[in-house]
C-alpha cells in the first residue's frame, strides 16, 4: 500500500511539472491504487489496535462533552453499560446539539476572540468581551446550525443567510428573525451568497491591511475549507529580489519562490475585495460590504479571477468554487476527524478510517452529521487504555484534556459555580482570564490548546475545584443546589447506604464510571478526616467534590 500526500505548488523551480501552474487536484491527499484496501487486515494501515476501547460510560461522556458541551445524565451513563451503540446514537439527537457544535467548530477554526482590532464606540466596556466573542461566533453559529439541521455541508460556503443576534443587527446591516438570542438573519447591503465567507464574523476575524490585499482572508478560506494552509509551504528566496516596497507586486508575479503561493492565492484574494476598507476604525467601513469595490481586486493585484486553473466570475461565484473543489469534501471529513480525535491527521495511520468516513459523507449527500455519528463508532475515537507492551505508530489513545470551554461548562452544570469577573468567564478568556495558562491556548495567536497538563492548569483547577465544591455542597445541603449530592443531608455519614449511593452518583456524574472499592474507601476516609477536623459536613462534602474535580477522570475525556 502506498500513501501519497501531494502538496504540489507547481511553479517553475518549485516542484511538479516545470512551468505549469497548479490545479485543484494537485493538492488532494490520495490513497494509491497499486494495492487494494485490505479491510480484513487493518494493521496494514496502522489500525490503532494497541488501544483497548475506553469504558462505555467514559465514551458516552466523551460524546456528550464533545458534541453537546455537557456532562451526560447518570441514566445515560448506566444505559451505556448494556447498550453502548444506542447510548452514543442518542447523543446527537439530544437537545443542545447546535449549541455544542459551536464549541466543536471553534476547536477546529479558533474563531472566538476576547477582543477585536476594532470595537465600536457603541459597545461599552462592560460588554466589550461579550461583543468580541459574539462577532467570532457568527461563522460558528452558521456552521453549527447547518450541521444540526442535517443540511448539506456545502451550504456553509453557499448560503445566502447567516446567524445573528439583535446586538449584531443593531450595528451591522442585518435583518434578524428574532428579538433575543441567535436566529437566522440576512445581510441587507448587497453582499453575495457565500455562507461563512461573506459574514462579518469571518471578515473581522481575519483583518487584511492595504498591502495584504485580502490574502489573509483567502488563506483562511483555504485553511478552513480545503485544509491547505499556504503558510505551511516552505519558501526560500534571496530577500534582495524584493527590492523596494514598490517592487513587491513585481516579485509576486515573476519570482518562482513567490509564485509558488501567489499564483493560486492571489486570484482567490481578488474575489474578496468587497471587504476592502479605506478606514480601519470606522464602523460603516468595517461593517458594510462594498460591491462597488469588487473590480478593484483584479485591477490592483494584476490577476484574473481564477480558481486553480478555472476562471470564475468573482465574488458571486467564490462560494460555489470552494464547494466544487475536490478538496472541500476531503477537508470536511478531516476536520471532523481531527476535531474529535484532538490531534493532527496522519494520512498513513488514519487512511482506513478516513476512507470509511469519506464514504459516509458521499453516501449522505455531503452531510456532516452522519460523519460525526460514524466517527464515534471507530476505534480511534473510542481508544482508551494502551495495551501492555504496545508501541503504537501515533499516540491516538492518550486521554484528551477538556478544553477550557468544556471545563467551564461542565463545572457550572454539575456544581452551579462559574468563575467570572466583569461579565467575563475567567476559564474561557485569555485577555482578562486564565484560558492560556490553563491550557486552553490563545486564539489571538492561533496557539492550540495544550494536550498535557501543566503547572498553570493545576493551579487554576485547584482554585476552581474548591470554589465549585463549596458552591455545590452549600446548595445541596440546603436543598437548593444543583443536585450533584443527590440524597445527602447533614446527617449522612460514611458506612451508610445513603453515603455509598451519593458516592456512586458523584462518580457517575463527574467521571462517567462507578467508583472502585479502593476509591470508595479513599473518598470515605477523606470525608471523615475533614469532618473530624472541622465538625462541618458541608466542608467535608465540599472537599470530596473538589477532589473529584481535580481528578484526571474529570478534566479528561
Amino acid at each position: 500500500m502506498s500513501i501519497r500526500s501531494w502538496i504540489l505548488v507547481g511553479c517553475t523551480g518549485c516542484g511538479g511539472t516545470p512551468g505549469r501552474l497548479p490545479v485543484a487536484t494537485d493538492f488532494i491527499t490520495e490513497v494509491g491504487t497499486d494495492a487494494a484496501l485490505d479491510t480484513a487486515n487493518p494493521e496494514i494501515m496502522g489500525d490503532p489496535a494497541p488501544y483497548d476501547p475506553a469504558p462505555p460510560g467514559r465514551l458516552v461522556r466523551r460524546a456528550h462533552l464533545e458534541l453537546l458541551g455537557t456532562l451526560p445524565p447518570v441514566e445515560l451513563v448506566r444505559a451505556a453499560e448494556t447498550d453502548l451503540e444506542g447510548a452514543l446514537a442518542a447523543v446527537p439527537d439530544a437537545d443542545g446539539l447546535e449549541e455544542g457544535l459551536v464549541d466543536f467548530f471553534d476547536r477546529a477554526w479558533s474563531m472566538r476572540l476576547d477582543s477585536q482590532d476594532f470595537t465600536p464606540t457603541e459597545v461599552d466596556d462592560a460588554n466589550r468581551v461579550a461583543w468580541a466573542q459574539m462577532v467570532g461566533e457568527e461563522p460558528l453559529r452558521l456552521a453549527a446550525h447547518i450541521v444540526a439541521e442535517d443540511q448539506p455541508w456545502s451550504t456553509v460556503v453557499t448560503a445566502d443567510w447567516t446567524m445573528a443576534t439583535p446586538e449584531l443587527a443593531a450595528l451591522w446591516p442585518l435583518e434578524v428573525d428574532g428579538s433575543t438570542g441567535w436566529h437566522n438573519a440576512r445581510y441587507t447591503d448587497g453582499r453575495p451568497a457565500g455562507g461563512v465567507l461573506f459574514t462579518n464574523g469571518f471578515r473581522w476575524r481575519f483583518p487584511s491591511g492595504p498591502n495584504n490585499q485580502q490574502r489573509s482572508r483567502a488563506n483562511a478560506l483555504s485553511r478552513m475549507f480545503l485544509c491547505f494552509d499556504y503558510l505551511d509551504l516552505p519558501v526560500a528566496f534571496d530577500r534582495s529580489v524584493l527590492g523596494e516596497s514598490g517592487d513587491l507586486t513585481t516579485a509576486t508575479r515573476t519570482e518562482p519562490a513567490c509564485l509558488s503561493c501567489h499564483a493560486t492565492l492571489d486570484p482567490i484574494a481578488a474575489g474578496l475585495f468587497g471587504f476592502l476598507s479605506f478606514e480601519s476604525y470606522d464602523l460603516v467601513e468595517q461593517s458594510l460590504y462594498h460591491p462597488e469595490r469588487e473590480p478593484m481586486g483584479p485591477a490592483d493585484m494584476e490577476v484574473a479571477y481564477d480558481w486553480y486553473g478555472t476562471p470564475y466570475a468573482g465574488a458571486v461565484e467564490l462560494g460555489s468554487m470552494v464547494a466544487s473543489d475536490p478538496r472541500f469534501a476531503q477537508c470536511a471529513v478531516e476536520t471532523v476527524a481531527a476535531t474529535l480525535w484532538q490531534r493532527d491527521i496522519d494520512t498513513a495511520v488514519d487512511a482506513l478510517e478516513l476512507a470509511a468516513l469519506q464514504a459516509v459523507y458521499d453516501e449522505s449527500g455531503g452531510r456532516l452529521l452522519p460523519v460525526i455519528r460514524a466517527a464515534m463508532q471507530q476505534p480511534t475515537w473510542q481508544a482508551g487504555q494502551l495495551q501492555t507492551g504496545a508501541t503504537p505508530t501515533v499516540e491516538v489513545g492518550r486521554a484528551r484534556m477538556l478544553t477550557t470551554h468544556q471545563l467551564s461548562r461542565a463545572i457550572e452544570e454539575a456544581t452551579g459555580y462559574r468563575w467570572t469577573t466583569n461579565n467575563a468567564d475567567l476559564l474561557t478568556t485569555a485577555e482578562s482570564g486564565y484560558r492560556a495558562i490553563s491550557g486552553g491556548g490563545d486564539p489571538a495567536t492561533f496557539t492550540p490548546p495544550a494536550d498535557r497538563p501543566g503547572v498553570g492548569h493545576a493551579l487554576v483547577l485547584d482554585r476552581v475545584a474548591w470554589a465549585a465544591g463549596v458552591t455545590a455542597a452549600r446548595g445541596d445541603l440546603a436543598g437548593s443546589g444543583p443536585g450533584l449530592l443527590a440524597g445527602v443531608s447533614a446527617d449522612t455519614r460514611p458506612g451508610t447506604g445513603t453515603f455509598d449511593a451519593v458516592l456512586e452518583h458523584l462518580h457517575l456524574r463527574l467521571h462517567g464510571v462507578a467508583p472502585t472499592a479502593d476509591e470508595r474507601a479513599a473518598v470515605a476516609a477523606l470525608w471523615q478526616s475533614v469532618f473530624d477536623l472541622s465538625n462541618d459536613p458541608t466542608t467535608a462534602w465540599a472537599t470530596v467534590v473538589a477532589a473529584l474535580l481535580r481528578d484526571p477522570h474529570f478534566w479528561t475525556a
